[in-house]
């Protein structure tokens, strides 16, 4: 078996992980009043598969700083995305979490993201999209086990 040598790998990502993100964040036209910026999506995507967190925990989950999460939080509150509570255990502590509106758009968007996509996707073979899938997971593990991901 030929080995593919660790720069070429990271070549090859580095290529394509810009591409992606433009596919997946900017594909949609911004003509919908209610599009929200991509780390805006990751705090609803984040909410989705974490539950309720509070304001340090998501910022930690996504590396950035609170006070930026700050006005992503505003934006998304305003929007009734998210709604912010009292922890009942500790008071001084807010806890975030994703409104009913918020799953239903974030579910939207996946659902137009994937009409874009299939296009690629449908030109896969049942085999290429499982292997496509493993190896999504297999990387996902990876990052998540070596600490360079949040654990999802």
């Amino acid at each position: 078996m030929d080995t593919i040598d660790n720069a070429e790998i990271t070549e090859e990502l580095m290529d394509l992980i810009p591409q992606l993100n433009k596919l997946f964040y900017h594909s949609i036209e911004r003509t919908d009043s209610c599009l929200l910026p991509p780390t805006h999506m990751r705090v609803l995507i984040t909410l989705i598969k974490c539950g309720t967190m509070n304001v340090t925990n998501i910022a930690g989950h996504m590396g950035i700083q609170r006070q930026q999460l700050t006005k992503i939080l505003d934006t998304l509150s305003d929007k009734k995305l998210i709604c912010r509570t009292e922890n009942p255990e500790n008071r001084r502590l807010i806890l975030i979490s994703i409104t009913e509106e918020g799953k239903s758009y974030i579910k939207n968007m996946i659902r137009k993201k994937a009409e874009i996509f299939s296009e690629f996707l449908n030109t896969l073979t049942d085999e290429d999209k499982k292997t496509l899938m493993r190896s999504i997971q297999i990387l996902k593990s990876h990052l998540v086990k070596e600490r360079l991901l949040p654990m999802l």
